[in-house]
C-alpha cells in the first residue's frame, strides 16, 4: 500500500484528509491501514488510528486486533524505558 492508498482509505474510514471516493473497505484493507499508520511518524497519520478504530466499531467491521497487536507487543520494556517516559510525561511545558 503507498501513501496514497493510505491516504484515501484514511478518508473512506472517516479520516479524511481530502475527500475520497467512497467504496467499501474489507477487513484486509483495514488492518493494512492500520498496520501503516501504527509505524508511521507523520503525526496527521499517527492520530488517525483511533478515529479509524472507533469508525470501524460505529460501522461494525470486524478486525483481528489482537494478531495485529501482538506483532508489536514483542518487545517488553526495561526499567529504563518506562523511567523515559515518566520523564518525558512529568516535564513542563515552557
Amino acid at each position: 500500500m503507498n501513501k496514497e492508498e493510505l491516504i484515501t482509505a484514511l478518508g473512506e474510514l472517516g479520516y479524511p484528509l481530502f475527500t475520497p471516493r467512497k467504496g467499501g473497505l474489507g477487513s484486509k484493507k483495514v488492518i493494512d491501514v492500520l498496520d501503516k499508520l501504527s509505524g508511521s511518524e507523520d503525526p496527521r497519520l499517527i492520530e488517525a488510528f483511533p478515529v479509524v478504530l472507533a469508525n470501524c466499531a460505529h460501522r461494525s467491521i470486524k478486525l483481528d486486533l489482537h494478531g495485529l497487536l501482538s506483532r508489536y507487543a514483542q518487545r517488553r520494556f526495561t526499567v529504563k524505558d518506562r523511567a523515559g517516559v515518566l520523564l518525558a510525561c512529568s516535564e513542563e511545558e515552557a
